[in-house]
């Protein structure tokens, strides 16, 4: 067996041993549709909006990634940003103009365990008929998943599982005037493929790495461009609709607790959101804020003894915001045991002793 944590999800073999059954855990909805990525669940949604009203402007938030901006753009509309702020004590805070006039207005919440703040200023945007999109990708798995207040939700479901393709649109009112239609099943076998590879490298297989590697990473390529009409895959709607959900939320909160209880008392290292919910909320990462120079070493350290911790988001040029330059995201999911957050938190505390022995 090879301990290798994060990147790329390899290929859970159980999930054929699964029952097959209705998916119960995602939003309330009028209507929902599975695409084939979150980003083409937010065009989808847009397509619709176009229908009954003239779509012009959009007001984001400034943390975001691109590929959440894109269909916007792609759509000739303008894009407009509210700032997104880290504050010591307080965690993730917004700087939002309810005055702002927009036609659609794009909340989220972030990393699972965000206590929501937006409510507020949603009631505002609510009161002048401005369309809400609510991201839930980070809140899927949460008690609490999306407001009473929006009216399409969209999220990426690959965040979460070992799937090849899958972004999700609900519309809470009404029925889609826009429809997926078009099978990806054809598009998406190389990389179930390379998902497979992974999982017989991590098994001890002599088997080339770069190889399922580059597979992943052609077809994270190919995923932006494909049609907001393609449907989601029939092997990720399988994954989907036998997951033993509640099992996985138990494992990532068991995972989360580990990784805080190690590294809560380091100093100079902070949690980008100091104020959670285990019992309600489900993370996706544990993100850390720290000094930049120091994180980027960190992440450095941590791939140098094979564990992949993203940064969330690579700096693009619309990003006022300074938290992803200072954030790294801890991986609590799942695949993992209690013996590999140990590992994590070993690994951080050997790296914290020689990064800051002069403190």
């Amino acid at each position: 067996m090879i301990t290798e944590i994060g990147s790329h999800f390899e290929l859970d073999k159980r999930i054929n041993e699964l029952p097959k059954k209705k998916a119960q855990w995602l939003p309330p909805q009028y209507d929902l549709q599975y695409t084939f990525s979150g980003r083409s669940a937010i065009e989808l949604a847009i397509m619709d909006m176009k229908v009954n009203r003239n779509i012009k402007s959009v007001y984001m938030p400034s943390y975001c990634c691109k590929t959440m901006v894109e269909p916007f753009i792609n759509n000739d509309i303008e894009v407009s940003f509210y700032e997104v702020f880290y504050e010591e004590g307080k965690g993730i805070e917004y700087r939002i103009d309810t005055d702002f006039n927009c036609d659609v207005f794009y909340s989220i919440s972030y990393f699972g365990i965000e206590q929501f703040k937006q409510e507020p200023f949603l009631k505002e945007f609510k009161k002048k008929n401005t369309i809400i999109l609510e991201d839930i990708t980070h809140s899927l798995l949460n008690s609490q998943l999306n407001t009473n207040l929006s009216d399409y939700c969209i999220a990426s479901l690959r965040k979460w599982l070992p799937i090849t393709t899958g972004g999700l649109v609900a519309k809470q009112k009404g029925e889609f005037n826009i429809k997926t239609s078009i099978n990806s099943n054809d598009l998406t076998e190389f990389k179930i493929k390379a998902m497979k590879e992974k999982a017989n490298y991590l098994n001890g297989e002599k088997i080339d790495k770069q190889s399922f590697l580059k597979k992943m990473i052609d077809f994270e390529k190919k995923l932006g461009n494909k049609d907001y009409r393609y449907k989601i895959d029939d092997f990720s709607k399988e994954v989907i609709d036998c997951l033993d959900i509640e099992l996985l939320k138990d494992r990532r909160r068991s995972n989360f607790k580990r990784l805080y209880e190690g590294i809560k008392d380091l100093k100079h290292i902070y949690l980008l959101i100091p104020d959670f919910d285990l019992h309600n909320n489900t993370p996706m990462f544990l993100p850390l804020i720290m000094e930049s120079r120091k994180r980027d070493e960190l992440r450095t350290f941590l791939i140098q003894h094979n564990v992949y911790c993203p940064v969330h988001w690579p700096k693009v040029g619309y990003d006022s915001s300074s938290i992803s330059l200072n954030e790294i995201s801890l991986v609590c999911d799942q695949r993992y045991s209690k013996k590999d957050m140990n590992h994590m938190v070993k690994l951080i505390k050997s790296w914290h002793e020689s990064a800051y022995k002069d403190n």
